[in-house]
């Protein structure tokens, strides 16, 4: 289970609706305690994606990343710059926190992972998706990898203020 605190959510729609009609991206900072993982903070990042990012992958990768049905662009792809990563990761460190997760916006579609979205997963990561349009965020929703590699629901709490 992921939970949020009600300005999280608040934080990750206006970040959504911000970036529209591009994907938004960036980290979710927090613990891990059993089955549950607390959001304690997020950590914006610039969708650091470009036609370029295809480019930089093994050529097994960017083959498969490639044979996806739309264009790659940021109104439908996000990167996260490697120095952001490390960034937030020092910074978590520093907080006795953990990257846990990173979220990102569907800009007119479902907040369902895509086949990009699964093939740059990791295994260790709640990945949070916003399905935003010019008016709303329609839906969150949290996933992780299962063992087949597959994303499966997360449930997503929001807690009381």
């Amino acid at each position: 289970m992921l939970k949020l605190q009600p300005e999280h959510l608040e934080q990750l729609h206006l970040h959504a609706h911000e970036c529209y009609p591009e994907e938004c991206c960036g980290l979710m900072l927090g613990q891990r305690i059993e089955d549950v993982v607390q959001v304690v903070q997020l950590w914006r990042t610039e969708n650091s994606w470009t036609a370029d990012f295809l480019m930089s992958e093994s050529s097994k990768t960017r083959t498969n990343l490639s044979n996806t049905n739309s264009k790659p662009s940021r109104l439908n792809r996000f990167a996260i710059a490697p120095i952001e990563i490390l960034r937030a990761q020092k910074y978590a460190r520093n907080e006795n926190l953990e990257i846990i997760g990173i979220y990102h916006s569907h800009p007119d579609h479902p907040a369902i992972p895509s086949e990009y979205d699964r093939q740059i997963a990791w295994q260790m990561y709640s990945y949070l998706i916003m399905s935003v349009t010019a008016q709303q965020v329609s839906q969150t929703l949290s996933w992780r990898l299962n063992d087949e590699q597959q994303f499966q629901e997360e449930p997503v709490a929001i807690a009381d203020k």
